[in-house]
């Protein structure tokens, strides 16, 4: 859909194109992917527990561990992902070329505009 947008035209300049793209830049973090729908909920439950002992005034600080090393591993869960991150770098090159076109039309715009 986003891919869509950007050729149709309804991001045209920069910091339009910016502003959406950084937080697509943001889900190739990998470190943030899960292997599970069991990880995730886990993770959401830790959260949920936080916020509970923030509200009642028990700032323990703990950190959330995870096997990180499964994200490397070749499974149908990891497959969509590489796919979903594909995408998003072929939309992240489009979006480079329309920064280029940007910035070209820009100099060309003040080449032939100058007094020289």
């Amino acid at each position: 859909m986003l891919e869509k947008m950007i050729k149709l035209g309804f991001y045209n300049n920069e910091v339009e194109l910016i502003k959406i793209i950084n937080p697509v830049i943001d889900m190739l973090d990998g470190s943030n992917d899960f292997t599970s729908r069991e990880e995730e909920d886990a993770y959401i439950g830790f959260q949920e527990k936080q916020k509970a002992q923030n509200k009642k005034k028990k700032m323990v600080q703990e950190t959330y561990r995870r096997d990180k090393k499964l994200r490397y591993w070749n499974n149908e869960n990891n497959v969509v992902i590489f796919a979903i991150k594909r995408k998003i770098i072929q939309i992240l090159h489009y979006v480079i070329d329309i920064q280029n076109d940007i910035r070209l039309s820009k100099f060309l715009h003040e080449f032939y505009t100058s007094d020289g």
